[in-house]
């Protein structure tokens, strides 16, 4: 039965529904077990049935009290953009640094270095609009991170990671990623050896 809410000594809510318990995110959506043996991916399914098990329980749970806490993350957004202002104007040798950094990782793949080019090309219209400096921190943050793939990590990871962040070839559903992402490989090495 519907959980009863009383708002008010007035009435009484009964078009609640009722929470999610002993639900199983994985086993409830046929769909996505369908795809997921049409795609060979099968060897996963009792991970992925303990997974879906957890986001119906523990997970959600926990998902609901981490929303209490946006205003918090949003205040800290901006003070990260904030901060990376002022450390630029207080000394310009923290963004040529920076830009060193990312250098580093040219040549490799070509999708980076147009996005590195473009970023350097937005970087030469100073823009104190807190909307344009929120995202110029969040493509350095995104670029830094494929630097660093595209020197120290496997080439796959590298250019899946550039094809999905980077130049953004995805949908905004899970699975959406390109064909030509070698996901047996991303899968195989997130699996711990044993």
């Amino acid at each position: 039965m519907a959980q009863v809410t009383k708002h008010s000594d007035t009435h009484e809510v009964f078009n609640q529904p009722t929470p999610l318990e002993h639900y199983n995110a994985y086993a409830s959506d046929l769909i996505l077990q369908h795809y997921v043996y049409a795609f060979s991916g099968d060897w996963g399914d009792d991970a992925l049935s303990e997974y879906g098990r957890l986001v119906g329980n523990e997970l959600q749970t926990a998902g609901f009290d981490a929303n209490h806490f946006n205003a918090i993350w949003e205040g800290s957004g901006n003070i990260q953009c904030l901060d990376v202002t002022r450390a630029i104007e207080k000394n310009p040798n923290v963004l040529e640094v920076f830009l060193m950094e990312l250098d580093k990782a040219t040549n490799y793949i070509e999708r980076y270095d147009d996005e590195l080019n473009a970023f350097k090309q937005s970087l030469m219209t100073k823009n104190n609009n807190e909307h344009i400096l929120r995202r110029q921190v969040e493509k350095m943050a995104l670029l830094w991170q494929a630097s660093t793939l595209i020197q120290f990590s496997d080439e796959k990871i590298a250019g899946a990671f550039v094809s999905s962040r980077i130049s953004q070839d995805h949908g905004y559903m899970y699975g959406t990623l390109p064909e030509h992402i070698a996901f047996r490989d991303i899968m195989d090495r997130a699996k711990p050896k044993v």
